[in-house]
């Protein structure tokens, strides 16, 4: 399977040979360009890591599409202050792919948020590995709904998805206030933990921001 690395602000392909990628349909971009509809095609035999850090647009609309032996890697954190839509498919249209898709949501005090993440594992094909999880946090009793919808044709698959929607747990916050961390720097240590969590360390230590 081809390498990949390479890095930006907010994604990460990582390949040895860009090109080819957008000779294949896939395509690099920068965060001014998500509030598009985007398609990204991977190329059989290819990874993709694609990392969206801390996202405060009001819409999101992205599609992959796997075909044969690839991995997929799609992290993504958002802080939502408005109205907000956001969307994510993910097509596995052959065999031998792997899929992890993970998303958490921050609903600001103003916003209305509506994420749909959708997956597609077609029939006839084998030996996929697809997990979905994403997560809300909701301190202000806000709309937030989040549509989790995994669509399986085929037998010969390993799929999962989670979804939750919560505030803070008490327990995490006794306890940091107990080690004698005041309450509103607990809730900013537990914001920042819960939105950089799903993410490698290096992309978002304070250092290399």
């Amino acid at each position: 399977m081809n390498n990949i690395k390479k890095k930006s602000d907010y994604i990460i392909l990582d390949k040895n040979n860009i090109n080819s990628l957008q000779d294949n349909n896939c395509y690099i971009f920068d965060k001014a360009l998500l509030t598009d509809n985007i398609c990204i095609n991977i190329p059989d035999g290819y990874n993709l890591e694609f990392y969206l850090i801390n996202y405060e647009g009001d819409k999101l609309d992205i599609t992959f599409n796997q075909n044969n032996n690839s991995f997929v890697i799609f992290s993504f954190s958002i802080i939502n202050n408005m109205k907000s839509n956001y969307k994510i498919f993910n097509n596995v249209n052959g065999s031998n792919n792997k899929t992890i898709i993970k998303g958490r949501i921050y609903n600001n005090v103003d916003a209305d948020t509506t994420c749909l993440v959708s997956g597609d594992i077609k029939k006839d094909t084998v030996n996929n590995d697809y997990t979905e999880d994403v997560r809300g946090l909701n301190l202000y009793s806000n709309n937030l709904v989040i549509k989790p919808d995994l669509i399986v044709s085929t037998n010969e698959v390993v799929a999962n998805h989670m979804v939750t929607i919560g505030n803070f747990e008490e327990n995490k916050i006794t306890y940091l206030k107990e080690k004698g961390i005041g309450e509103e720097n607990v809730k900013k240590l537990l914001l920042s933990n819960f939105l950089k969590g799903i993410f490698p360390h290096e992309l978002t230590d304070d250092d290399n921001d």
